[in-house]
C-alpha cells in the first residue's frame, strides 16, 4: 500500500516523545527504499522573517518554522500547494516540497504559494516500516502508530500544533464511522 500524499495522523496512544500529537505529509514511499515525510505541525520559536533576514531579505511574514522531522534538522523545506514552483521543486500530487535560495528570494517579493508552511528536516522510515506501523504489525507491538487521511488544503494550512493533530483525529474518526455507515 502506498501512503504517497497521505496524511499520517500520530494515534493517540503513540508513546514516541518526538512523533507525539504529530501530523506528517508523506511525499516519498518506495518498496525497497523506505518512506519519507514531513511533520506539518510542530512550531518551533524560530522566526521565518529571521531565516529571511540570514539570506538579506526583509519580510514581514509573522509564522515560525515547524520541525519537519528529526533527520536532517537543519536543511530548511517549503511544504506548499503544488501551483508555485522555484527551481528545486519536488512535486506531490496537488503539494509540493521546495528547498533552495531562489525560493526565498521568490518569496521575499511576495511571490508565495496560496498554501504553505516551513520545516526543518524530515521523517524517514526503513523498507517496510510505515506500512507495519500503519498496520499495528511491528514485531515489539501490536498498537497501530498512525492513522490515515486524505489530504486537503484546509488540514494542511488553515490549522496549526495541537489543533491541526486534533482535525486530523476528527477526520480519521469520521472515515472509520463513513465505513461502516
Amino acid at each position: 500500500m502506498g501512503y504517497v500524499g497521505k496524511i499520517l495522523v500520530a494515534h493517540p496512544n503513540l508513546e514516541s516523545s518526538f512523533f507525539k500529537k504529530s501530523l506528517i505529509f508523506v511525499f516519498e514511499d518506495v518498496d525497497r527504499q523506505g518512506s519519507q515525510g514531513v511533520i506539518l505541525n510542530k512550531p518551533t520559536e524560530f522566526p521565518i522573517s529571521q531565516l529571511f533576514n540570514s539570506k538579506g531579505y526583509d519580510v514581514d511574514y509573522n509564522d515560525v518554522v515547524h520541525k519537519g522531522g528529526p533527520i536532517n534538522a537543519k536543511a530548511v523545506s517549503l511544504f506548499h500547494t503544488g501551483e508555485w514552483q522555484s527551481t528545486n521543486t519536488f512535486p506531490v500530487g496537488n503539494y509540493s516540497l521546495s528547498s533552495d535560495d531562489f525560493m526565498i528570494e521568490k518569496m521575499s517579493t511576495g511571490n508565495t504559494p496560496k498554501g504553505w508552511r516551513v520545516t526543518a528536516g524530515i521523517c524517514g522510515w526503513g523498507p517496510g516500516q510505515l506500512q507495519a506501523e500503519v498496520e499495528g504489525s511491528l514485531p515489539h507491538t501490536r498498537n497501530k502508530n498512525w492513522l490515515t487521511i486524505p489530504t486537503t488544503d484546509r488540514i494542511l494550512f488553515d490549522v496549526d500544533g495541537e489543533e491541526q493533530w486534533q482535525l486530523g483525529l476528527e477526520i480519521a474518526s469520521q472515515q472509520m464511522v463513513d465505513q461502516y455507515f
